[in-house]
Formats: C-alpha cells, structure tokens, sequence
C-alpha cells in the first residue's frame, strides 16, 4: 500500500510485515502494522512477537489525530506479554501532545493481576499527576531493578503538582 499527500493530511493504507529477524541475543519473529489515514486521522494496528530471552507479543491498535492545538493519541488496545509478565490496557487512553505539553487522560492499565489508574499532565508551568495502584504485583518491578526474587503487591496513591521546577509530591502506600 502507500501513503501520499502532505504529512498533516495524509490518505490511503500502508501494510508492512517482517518475519524472522534476529540480533543481539533476540528475535523477532512476526510483526505486522497496518496504518489507515484519511485527512488528519490515522488508523493503526500493530502485533509483533518473538523471543528476547523471554517470548514476548505485543498488540497495539488505536488512531492519531493531527490538531491545531495538539496532536492526540488514543489507543483502544495495548497488550504486552513478556514470559509470565503481562500488561495491558482495560479501557482506552488518550494522549495528547502540544507545544511544551503532555496529557494522559483515563489511563487504566492491569498488570499481572494489579492495577495503574488516573491522569498525567506535564506541562512547562505546571505538573499534575494522580496515579492509583491497586494490588500492583512488584516482581516485573524488581526485575527492572535487578531483583528477579522480590515478591508481593502494593496499594497506593501517588500524587504530583506544583512546578517542574518545584514538584510536590505525595506518596501513600
């Protein structure tokens, strides 16, 4: 497929598939995306799979809106499995990047059981976060650190505002 006119107001389908990849220690085995536009919305579609010591996927699908204002991103689906570790989205997100800013708006992310909640505005002026954790398993956390036996789960609340210069931050546990 192809995609033509002008960046902010492109038309058409493009498919790409690759198979078999391999490099540094990893493979990838299938990915395919599928990107849809017409004027100033894009459709995507993406799942690619294989093996980076652990089998991974990844699923991803949602559409890009190029704004006067600021461009969105609203994923309706993402899900990423890596070994035993999964993440994935319960209901859609929306993104929004504009000049010197940044949104997350109704982020709801399960995690092995547990679960991420809440909003995320960064901006040059400001900074507002409200996080909630509900039974957020620690161990794909402790592998990140290094910490491959660390075990349990964690209920919380993480809240920022303020400045970027001046950030206050608030963590209940």
């Amino acid at each position: 497929g192809s995609l033509s006119g002008e960046l902010a107001r492109q038309s058409g389908v493009l498919d790409l598939a690759l198979k078999g990849l391999s490099g540094a220690g990893g493979t990838i085995a299938a990915a395919d995306a599928h990107v849809s536009a017409e004027g100033k919305v894009s459709g995507l579609k993406l799942h690619a799979a294989g093996r980076a010591h652990d089998p991974f996927a990844v699923d991803l699908a949602g559409s890009a809106t190029l704004g006067a204002d600021a461009n969105t991103l609203r994923l309706t689906t993402l899900t990423a499995k890596v070994g035993r570790d999964s993440v994935a989205l319960a209901k859609p997100v929306t993104i929004a990047v504009a000049s010197q800013s940044y949104r997350v708006t109704d982020l709801a992310l399960t995690a092995d059981g547990g679960a991420i909640e809440g909003d995320i505005a960064l901006s040059g002026k400001a900074v507002a976060v409200d996080l909630r954790l509900r039974q957020l398993p620690l161990h794909p956390l402790a592998l990140l650190a290094g910490r491959p036996f660390v075990g349990g789960t964690v209920d919380g609340r993480l809240t920022l505002s303020g400045t970027p210069q001046r950030p206050q931050a608030h963590l209940a546990l």
